[in-house]
Formats: structure tokens, sequence, C-alpha cells
């Protein structure tokens, strides 16, 4: 008969074999749970991860379930029972443990990404926001709700599915009216789809939530100037400039509204005098920068627009280069 030994020692002998011993670590990991005082939910996980390894996944089923009673706070437990279950086919099954993971841990990415990539393979997408909405009706606060959007709304954002991370977004703004990270985020994301003017009122509401927060204001006044509002982005930008002389892009992008409304040598001067150490330190993050902002307005010039923002976007581009070549 075995000598009866802790069950932490039959599962750290497990660390010490070799993959081929699969039967070998399968008896110490049983003799662990079996022998153990207290429910422990790594023998669990990781007797389940022998049968998914070993492609015997309907027998990882049942210590997952139980890993996830045992310490519902393991997330990646929950992970592995979904995947588990997808993989032998019992989606419903998959779906249900998905939404009871999701309620406990909204804003695991790895989570999401499971549900976004198995509806999307089976072209059902569009059924995303009525899982979102189940899972909302059951979650004990607004902040979770805005946490499960956001987290979803990031998670679509890195898949490219725009229309679908746009929706997201509005839905945890909504429900965390004054956090700034949703809001500011979500304007972000309205810019690069070129929904300026609903970017500028969420960067609005980041810089009410945050008036130290230099970079709303200056996206507010860029993308101002953006729509042709130029008193409007001057005013902006030397706002800022009078509180926070260390907000490089302020610099550049004043330069590019005073060379676009062909601003005197006089008024140019000294911001850019102003703003040469930044070149030095910064170079690389603002040709970047102004490189994209150069692609969105070329791509603009490209497409149907009215004579006025023809010729508005133009200028632009001229001032942009300019920049570009101040930056080296």
């Amino acid at each position: 008969m075995d000598q009866k030994i802790d069950s932490d020692a039959y599962y750290y002998q497990t660390q010490f074999l070799q993959d081929d011993s699969i039967d070998k670590i399968r008896v110490l990991l049983t003799r662990s749970l079996k022998t153990s005082s207290h429910t422990r939910e790594k023998p669990y996980q990781a007797l389940a991860k022998l049968f998914l390894d070993s492609n015997q996944h309907p027998k990882s089923i049942i210590p997952l379930r139980k890993a996830t009673i045992v310490d519902p706070e393991t997330w990646d437990a929950w992970q592995d029972l979904v995947k588990a279950l997808l993989l032998i086919g019992k989606e419903k099954q998959a779906f249900f443990y998905l939404q009871k993971a999701l309620i406990i841990h909204p804003n695991v990415y790895n989570l999401h990404l499971i549900l976004i990539d198995t509806l999307d393979k089976q072209n059902k997408l569009e059924e995303l926001d009525c899982f979102y909405q189940r899972i909302t009706e059951v979650l004990p606060s607004k902040r979770l709700g805005g946490q499960l959007y956001f987290a979803a709304a990031e998670t679509l954002l890195s898949l490219n599915k725009i229309p679908q991370a746009l929706s997201n977004y509005r839905k945890a703004v909504e429900l965390n009216p004054e956090r700034h990270s949703y809001t500011f985020k979500y304007g972000l994301a309205l810019y690069h789809e070129g929904f300026i003017q609903e970017a500028i009122e969420q960067f609005e509401h980041a810089y009410r939530i945050d008036q130290n927060d230099k970079i709303a204001i200056n996206n507010i006044a860029f993308l101002n100037y953006s729509l042709g509002r130029v008193s409007n982005a001057i005013a902006r930008f030397w706002s800022i400039l009078d509180n926070n002389l260390e907000i490089h892009t302020t610099y550049s992008n004043l330069i590019v509204v005073l060379h676009h409304i062909q601003a005197s040598e006089e008024e140019i001067t000294p911001v850019r005098n102003m703003f040469q150490p930044f070149i030095t330190s910064h170079g690389f993050l603002l040709r970047k920068l102004y490189n994209e902002e150069l692609r969105l307005t070329e791509l603009k010039l490209h497409s149907k627009i009215d004579e006025e923002t023809r010729e508005f976007n133009t200028q632009k581009l001229q001032s942009l280069n300019y920049i570009l070549s101040l930056l080296g």
C-alpha cells in the first residue's frame, strides 16, 4: 500500500516527470485529489491538460468543471472548459459556460476572443449583441457592464471588426459615462473611422472628466482644424501651451495650422524654435503620427468631396508635408 502523503507532494512530483510518463502523472494527480484535505483547482486542471494533450477531450470535461467550481476566479479553467466543449461539438454547453465565465470575468480578453472567433466562424456575429445583453442583465452592477462591453470593443478592434467595436465602445460609455479611458478610446476609434465630429464630442467628454488630459484637448484642437475650424483650433493649442510647454505634439500641430493659414514667418518661427528640442527627442513618434494623418488626408482627396473640402485638404496636405520636412 502506498504511504499516505500530503496531496501537494503528489502534485509536485508530476512536475519532474517527462511528457511520456502520462500514466504515472495521471496516477499521481488522482492520488493528489484523493488525499487532499481541501479541494484544489491545480490538480484538476493538470489532469484535464493530460486528457487534452492526448486528444481525449471528452475526459477533460469533468476535471475542468470541478476546477471552475473549486475556484471560479481562475479564468483559464473556464477558458479550457469552453474550448474542450467546442472541440467535442457541445456548442450549447460551451456558450452556457462562456456566459457564466464572462459574468465572473467580464474584462478578460481571451474569453471575448473565444466568443467572437466562434460566432465569426459560424457566420453568426450578429448574435454578439444578444449574447452580451443577456450577460449584462444578470451582472450585479453597471460598472461590470461597462467592463464587459469595453473588453469586447477592444477585442473586436484588434480583429478589425470596426462596426461591432464602435457599438460596444458606445455601450461601455453609456454604462460608465464617467470612465475616462472608455470615452477617450471611443473617441480614437471614431476618429480612425472618419467620424470626426463624433470623435470631438467624445474627447470633449473625456476632457470634462479629467481636465489635466492635455492629449484630449490637443485632439479636440486638431480635429477642429480638420473640419476647417482654424481659429478654434489655434485658440485650443495656445490654451494647452499656456499651461504645459512639454506637449510636443501641440507645437507640431500648431505649426501645421499656422502654415495652413499662411501665417507670417514671424508667427511661425517662435513656435518652430520652441519645437526644435522635441524634434530631436520625439522625431520617430511624430513622423509616425503625421504620416498616418497624411495617409488619411490623401484618402479623403481621392473620395467624393465638394470643392471647398478638396481645397482645404489640399492645403492641409501641403502643411503636413511641411511639418514632415521639419522632422527630417
